[in-house]
């Protein structure tokens, strides 16, 4: 059986934002990507129908990918970019759209619940990758970072390049470089940017590898 302890605020995000795609039509979404690495069993949501995700799998705009506690999957995109779904983690992807010329013009990932690491290529769209939690909204051009949420807030490490991260209902952003993180308390702006201790860091790390 799937993990499915979400807190209530956690669950009412999620009924939130999928509602507010819900006009997109899954016919018409394409692929963006496949799962090229899987460490335990994990499911992809699609129209409400659920399957057991496993590599090779295709996923689209709107897929939902749910991992168990002890589960990771990795999803490789189009354009060479990648996300690390860590445990215990639910995550959708909203948006993933292509150019012509085969560059990322936009990623939208919203984190229900768990950690992600993400791994951006570089686009001609800056701001083009970005990751919306309940709490907070992280993007990036081109770089590597992780973003954990729980019901109570939402932290951010980033492991190379720049990342701008805000509140969702607040402002002012802060702007994060490597080996720095902040975190972001529920309806608050992000706290200031922090060098993360080794012991911090390396959870975050150790929970997104994936042999």
């Amino acid at each position: 059986m799937m993990m499915r302890s979400l807190a209530m605020i956690s669950a009412l995000f999620a009924a939130v934002m999928w509602f507010s795609y819900s006009g997109q039509a899954y016919a018409d979404s394409p692929r963006v990507g496949e799962v090229t690495a899987q460490e335990g069993p994990a499911a992809l949501v699609r129209e409400s129908a659920q399957t057991n995700l496993q590599v090779g799998a295709e996923v689209r705009e709107m897929d939902r990918i749910v991992t168990e506690p002890r589960s990771r999957v990795r999803i490789g995109f189009l354009d060479g970019s990648s996300l690390n779904v860590g445990p215990g983690s639910e995550v959708v992807i909203t948006t993933y759209a292509m150019g012509e010329d085969g560059k990322r013009q936009k990623g939208i990932f919203t984190l229900i619940l768990g950690i992600i690491r993400a791994t951006a290529e570089k686009a001609g769209v800056a701001n083009s990758f970005e990751i919306e939690t309940a709490a907070a909204v992280a993007s990036a051009r081109a770089t590597s970072w992780i973003v954990e949420a729980t019901a109570q807030e939402t932290a951010v490490l980033v492991l190379s390049g720049k990342v701008e991260v805000m509140g969702r209902t607040t402002d002012p952003s802060i702007f994060l470089g490597p080996g720095e993180g902040t975190t972001v308390p529920l309806g608050s702006p992000p706290g200031a940017a922090k060098t993360w201790g080794d012991a911090k860091r390396e959870r975050a790390v150790s929970l997104t590898e994936i042999p």
